[in-house]
């Protein structure tokens, strides 16, 4: 588990970093202060770097951001539910 806890995006930006290689599948990577109106940064960086790049949904969003290491969508449109062309079928 990892929890971040500050107020300002290149403080957030670092500590992830830093973890998120790390982390274990599964593992929880917990964000304080991302929801506070005050803590812009916070909030910016929880949605550039981990909703936007990285393609994660949070568990939970209040009072702490708390997400899932390695869980991600794996929907319709993921890209690892395309299937390669085998040239059976019809197209």
């Amino acid at each position: 588990m990892a929890h971040i806890d500050s107020d300002i995006y290149s403080a957030i930006a670092y500590a992830h970093e830093a973890v998120r290689m790390k982390m274990v599948t599964g593992g929880y990577l917990v964000f304080d202060d991302a929801a506070v109106p005050s803590c812009l940064g916070a909030t910016e960086a929880v949605e550039e770097l981990l909703i936007r790049r990285d393609g994660m949904h949070a568990e939970q969003i209040s009072p702490q951001f708390v997400f899932r290491s390695g869980l991600r969508d794996k929907g319709e449109n993921h890209p690892s539910a395309t299937r390669p062309n085998t040239g059976r079928g019809s197209a």
